[in-house]
């Protein structure tokens, strides 16, 4: 696999990550075992300890364009307590998604934060300076991602050429060959969840647990061959719990993942 040059390939060539099977898998070797026919539609893998540079591990996942549903589901909406916070391992039991993962920006821990659309609704505005780019479900359950302004043009593009459903604000990493921020203008490495959609609609998301900006885009678009990826909440809210209770929080090693104002489930069809 050719690697940009600025990155070198020690970033990527010890990623190991652990199959379905429990057989090692080397990045390109899942590459390819995710386009056969036998992939589920939707696939979460957990990269053991170690076994990503750094010491770092993560929770990756994979579902197919077409063979899934999302939805953005919110405290608020599942107990009817205003702004309520809660992690990703108890929405996912309580709405029995496949896999369940933070969903975006908040202020102060009390309130989420940017443009937020439910059920073709819009219940939170637009906030300039929140997110450059929008998440959203159309009718069907599928994800896009988008420039918002594309989005707060005209908001009859809600209703007609995208149908948006459910809606979220973030921040957008990369678009259609353009990246949309400095190199190493974050190089803090922290706790990190980068969403992304290759160029067949196949949705990509990975809860880093000690990356930056450059790396984790980078390895979005070269590994999982993204063309479009946006980062979600990150640090301690970054997380990732799925039906078969495999989580990216590994206890006594990461800190406690803290509850969240919004999440985004995954069904598969």
């Amino acid at each position: 696999m050719v690697l940009d040059h600025e990155i070198g390939r020690r970033d990527f060539v010890r990623l190991i990550t652990l199959g379905t099977t429990g057989a090692a898998l080397s990045p390109s070797t899942l590459i390819a075992q995710q386009s056969t026919i036998q992939t589920p539609p939707i696939q979460t893998i957990v990269v053991p300890l170690g076994k990503w540079v750094d010491e770092n591990h993560g929770f990756i996942t994979i579902a197919q364009a077409g063979r899934y549903r999302a939805d953005v589901v919110t405290g608020e909406e599942l107990t009817g307590i205003k702004d309520y916070f809660e992690t990703t391992q108890w929405v996912r039991d309580k709405i029995g998604a496949y896999v369940c993962f933070n969903g975006s920006l908040f202020r102060n821990k009390d309130a989420a934060s940017g443009l937020e659309i439910h059920n073709g609704k819009e219940k939170m505005p637009y906030v300039q300076g929140v997110g450059d780019g929008v998440l959203f479900t159309d009718k069907n359950g599928q994800i896009h991602i988008i420039p918002i302004d594309i989005l707060v043009r005209d908001f009859k593009i809600r209703d007609g050429k995208y149908r948006v459903n459910d809606a979220l604000q973030l921040n957008l990493l990369h678009y259609n060959g353009q990246r949309l921020y400095a190199e190493n203008e974050n190089d803090k490495k922290i706790p990190r969840n980068l969403i992304g959609l290759t160029k067949d609609g196949n949705l990509v998301d990975v809860i880093f647990k000690n990356t930056n900006f450059t790396l984790g885009d980078r390895y979005m678009r070269q590994q999982h061959r993204c063309v479009i990826v946006g980062a979600l909440d990150g640090d301690t809210s970054a997380s990732a719990f799925d039906v078969k209770r495999q989580s990216s929080y590994i206890e006594g090693r990461d800190a406690p993942e803290i509850k969240v104002p919004n999440f985004i489930a995954l069904y598969r069809r």
